[in-house]
């Protein structure tokens, strides 16, 4: 990165199949659950905090592998996104990209952005 702007440590909770698809090219904005019709459309996240208004990505974890018992179990994918992409995308207890909301900056900078899947 090397800009020297401030990165954001951001959590998302899935299973260990989608992190590792994630991890390697990015959130696809194209995915569709298993018997879902509708696309994701965005990514969402959450930074680390003490409250979550919409799930831990602990709890969102869970509960994909309990819906998804075939992709390997929970996992987290935790990415450290430059503070500039992350306030066009906060919504304040969810920090959510969509398109014309950091998506397309998030993309563009996946692969040079630090990474892990706990």
């Amino acid at each position: 990165m090397g800009s020297g702007e401030p990165l954001v440590l951001l959590r998302h909770g899935t299973t260990r199949q989608r992190a590792e698809a994630i991890f390697r090219y990015g959130p696809d904005p194209n995915y569709k659950e298993p018997g879902e019709s509708t696309r994701a459309e965005g990514f969402s996240t959450a930074r680390i905090q003490s409250s979550y208004p919409y799930g831990s990505p602990d709890v969102v974890a869970a509960g994909k592998a309990r819906l998804f018992p075939n992709e390997g179990g929970p996992a987290i994918i935790e990415i450290e996104v430059p503070l500039s992409i992350v306030q066009k995308a906060d919504l304040g207890g969810e920090v959510r990209f969509d398109y014309g909301f950091g998506l397309e900056e998030l993309l563009a900078i996946w692969p040079s952005i630090p990474k892990r899947i706990l």
